[in-house]
């Protein structure tokens, strides 16, 4: 098991910060190794393609993916969240064959009107076999990997605090045939 905690001082509020924390599908893509496949559905009760939501959704199915560019492995499982409750959010997740378990708490403090402390905690759990260790491969810590490798980058060369952008659909052309 490994376990991280990093600080990040963000310039924003932290109601814009918990925002951008809240959007698992953005979070997913700054982790870097989770892609959203699936969605529950409170209303039909089963997971459907993000496209067939019918409301926002906290449990997904996600493939996980691990290695390099030229070495990787890739595994079914689960993400929950966002979990959110009193300058909290959380989210945690899981592959289906139980190798690897993470967990991330994201916990904001108000420094000024607009200046946010993000404290940010991971703990992984990467089972690697026997014979792996037989063989002098190392558990990779993956926790400093997700902070330092992704959750730092982003805030330090993506983010915009002030950004506000509003989103409507436009259907300019279609080659669907009924």
């Amino acid at each position: 098991m490994s376990s991280y905690t990093y600080e990040v001082e963000v310039p924003t509020q932290r109601e814009r910060v918990i925002d951008l924390l809240s959007d698992p599908f953005l979070l997913s893509g700054v982790f870097g190794h989770v892609s959203i496949l699936q969605a529950f559905d409170q209303n039909s009760q089963e997971f459907v393609s993000p496209d067939s939501l019918s409301s926002p959704a906290t449990r997904f199915k996600v493939i996980y993916v691990f290695g390099t560019p030229e070495s990787y492995h890739a595994s079914l499982g689960y993400l929950r969240g966002p979990e959110i409750s009193a300058g909290e959010v959380k989210y945690s997740g899981a592959t289906f064959d139980g190798k690897f378990e993470f967990e991330i708490h994201f916990f904001l403090t108000p420094i000024d009107d607009n200046k946010t402390r993000v404290s940010i905690s991971v703990n992984t759990k990467y089972k690697t076999s026997a014979l792996a260790r037989l063989f002098g491969r190392s558990e990779f810590d993956l926790a400093t990997h997700i902070v330092e490798g992704h959750i730092i980058p982003f805030f330090k060369f993506y983010f915009r605090p002030s950004e506000e952008i509003e989103v409507n659909k436009i259907e300019v052309a279609s080659d669907c045939l009924l």
